[in-house]
């Protein structure tokens, strides 16, 4: 046998292997497989850091309406002693005045029987 005729059968059993086996085939498939698996773990992770950043946000709008709260927890009893302190003065008022309405009807009535004295 020469030399050139066993590298060609070499050659040709490579190539042989190479088209029963659908190596490459196989190897673009895999390729597929992954570059779509790739792409939905960085979309998942994308949305998972978004809701994250969005629920560590609103955390922190609840915690500063919590913290609100707990400082301004007097500010109810505030309002309800000038609600409480309003209704005291609007009674003082509304008695005082009918007091004073008592006092000019009585003097009203002296005045009118001093008049009708002086007409007899």
């Amino acid at each position: 046998m020469s030399d050139p005729n066993i590298t060609e059968k070499v050659v040709e059993g490579i190539t042989n292997i190479f088209k029963k086996t659908i190596l490459f085939e196989k190897t673009e498939k895999i390729q597929g497989i992954f570059i779509g698996l790739t792409l939905c773990t960085s979309l998942f992770g994308l949305f998972t850091l978004y809701n994250t950043y969005k629920s560590v946000e609103i955390e922190n709008k609840l915690n500063d309406i919590d913290d609100f709260i707990k400082h301004n927890t007097n500010l109810p009893n505030v309002y309800y002693k000038v609600l409480l302190d309003c209704q005291n003065n609007v009674y003082n008022i509304t008695r005082t005045q009918i007091d004073i309405d008592a006092k000019i009807q009585n003097i009203n009535d002296n005045v009118i029987k001093l008049i009708e004295d002086n007409k007899k």
